[in-house]
C-alpha cells in the first residue's frame, strides 16, 4: 500500500466506515487523524483481540523506554510514539465496543465507556502524583506503572471475542429491536 498521506494535488479518497452512519443518514467518514492515519486508512483484517494486545503491548515498551531516557528530545519522541500508538488502539477499542453492544444498549455502552475512561485518567493521574511523591521524584516507576497497566490490557484484549452477527428480523423489524409486551 502507498502513503497515508496524499499529496496536495490528489483529492482524498473517503471511504465510507462499514455499516455506520452520520446523523443525517449519509454513510460515516473514517476519521483521518495522527495517530489514526495509518490505521484508519486500511480495512480491518483478523481478528481484533490480537490487534488490540499488539498495539497495548507496543504502548507497554514505549513507556517503559520513555521511563530510562534522560535525553529530553528523546522523551519527547518517544511520548509522541505513545501517542501515535494511542489513536489506532482507541479507534478500535470504541468499534469493537460498537459490534459488541446490541444496538438498543449501544448508547448506554458508550456512555459507561466515556465515565470509565475519564475516571480511570483522573485516578490514574492521582495514583501517579503519590506514587512519583513517594519516590522522591523518581518517574520511572510511573512509566513501568503504566507499561505494566498497558500488558494486562494487552492480556485481557485476547479475550476480545467478535460477535457473530444478528440474524435478519423476519417480522421487517430492524435487527435487534424488540417489541413492548
Amino acid at each position: 500500500m502507498g502513503s497515508s498521506w496524499p499529496s496536495p494535488r490528489v483529492p482524498l479518497r473517503r471511504r465510507p466506515a462499514a455499516g455506520l452512519r452520520a446523523p443525517d443518514g449519509r454513510p460515516a467518514q473514517p476519521h483521518r487523524g495522527a495517530g489514526g492515519s495509518g490505521h484508519g486508512n486500511r480495512r480491518r483484517t483478523g481478528a481484533p483481540g490480537p490487534q488490540l494486545a499488539i498495539l497495548h503491548l507496543a504502548s507497554a515498551v514505549l513507556l517503559a523506554l520513555a521511563g530510562q531516557v534522560s535525553l529530553l528530545i528523546l522523551f519527547a519522541l518517544l511520548i509522541f510514539a505513545v501517542g501515535l500508538v494511542g489513536g489506532p488502539r482507541d479507534t478500535l477499542h470504541q468499534v469493537v465496543l460498537g459490534e459488541a453492544a446490541p444496538p438498543r444498549y449501544r448508547t448506554e455502552a458508550f456512555a459507561w465507556l466515556g465515565t470509565l475512561m475519564w475516571a480511570g485518567y483522573a485516578g490514574g493521574t492521582a495514583a501517579t502524583g503519590n506514587l512519583v511523591q513517594h519516590t522522591g521524584g523518581d518517574i520511572t516507576v510511573a512509566f513501568a506503572g503504566a507499561g505494566c497497566a498497558a500488558v494486562v490490557a494487552a492480556a485481557l484484549s485476547l479475550l476480545v471475542r467478535t460477535p457473530a452477527p444478528e440474524p435478519p428480523a423476519a417480522s421487517g423489524e430492524p435487527a435487534g429491536a424488540t417489541r413492548a409486551s
